[in-house]
């Protein structure tokens, strides 16, 4: 009995002993081989991740480049110019007759002139509807800008807090007017400069809307409605622009921001930032 205990504990130890040996070979064959561990580091480091954005230490947006699968540094893609903004519009537009830009906002956007006065109030370029509509040129204005006044009109839905021209109410605080003063207009005949000079609040119905109108007695009128009004050195022939929009002052108010256009030698790349 005793030799019988003692044999089947022989057994047992032998076979802790295979089995054992058995796993660690096994253990030393899956280690991989400093070769494979360098491979698998390489391809890691090639796959870039997201910054974290809350990194102080990350470049500004200016700086940032694009890097492609080879590893070659590209730089980020430009903004279309403003040229270039009209001229793919106007490839889905038979009606498209300038592109406005506003300094320091978000306006920044095609003009279109229509048979009338009421059909892009709630159409897109496209002629899809859209309760925005799109930024036109009054119908009685002549297409190229040629007269002595021109004025665009835009939404400004107050329950939307949205539009086109929803900015144009922030102008009622005289800061903003202060800071606010440069635009550009791009029509096929080429780039603009807008030196707003006044903002006024009058009824839709004002005869600052009946154009074009002699220049003299219409700025008088701007002059007279004006709330803020910055002094402008006046050419003998000028154009005027009139951006209008609701202002809810009262009922049937209208804002209107007014400028000087002038056509400038500077091509697409004008900068009012580099003017005086």
């Amino acid at each position: 009995m005793i030799r019988s205990v003692r044999f089947w504990a022989a057994v047992t130890l032998v076979c802790f002993v295979i089995v054992s040996s058995f796993f660690r070979r096994s253990n030393l064959q899956n280690v991989s081989s400093p070769e494979k561990r360098n491979e698998h580091t390489e391809t890691a480091a090639q796959t870039i991740s997201a910054p974290d954005p809350g990194d102080e230490t990350l470049p500004p947006e200016s700086a940032v480049t694009i890097v492609s699968a080879a590893g070659m540094a590209e730089p980020a893609p430009e903004e279309p110019t403003i040229a270039e903004r009209y001229k793919r519009a106007a490839e889905c537009c038979g009606d498209l007759v300038g592109w406005i830009c506003l300094d320091g906002t978000e306006i920044d956007y095609p003009v279109v002139h229509g048979e009338d006065n009421r059909y892009y109030l709630s159409h897109a370029l496209d002629g899809s509807f859209d309760r925005l509509g799109t930024i036109f040129l009054d119908r009685y204005c002549s297409a190229d800008f040629s007269d002595p006044q021109s004025i665009l009109y835009g939404h400004n839905m107050i329950n939307m807090d949205s539009g086109m021209f929803a900015e144009l109410k922030y102008l009622k605080d005289e800061k903003y007017f202060d800071e606010h003063r440069y635009g550009q207009l791009y029509t096929e005949k080429g780039l603009c400069r807008i030196d707003f000079f006044a903002v006024v609040i009058v009824s839709a119905y004002d005869e600052l809307y009946i154009v074009p109108a002699d220049s003299g007695e219409w700025l008088d009128r701007v002059r007279e409605s004006s709330r803020y009004l910055r002094d402008i050195e006046i050419p003998d022939d000028p154009r005027f622009i009139a951006l209008s929009t609701c202002s809810y002052d009262y009922k049937n108010s209208r804002l209107m921001y007014i400028g000087l256009l002038d056509e400038t030698d500077e091509g697409d790349d004008y900068d009012p930032d580099n003017t005086s």
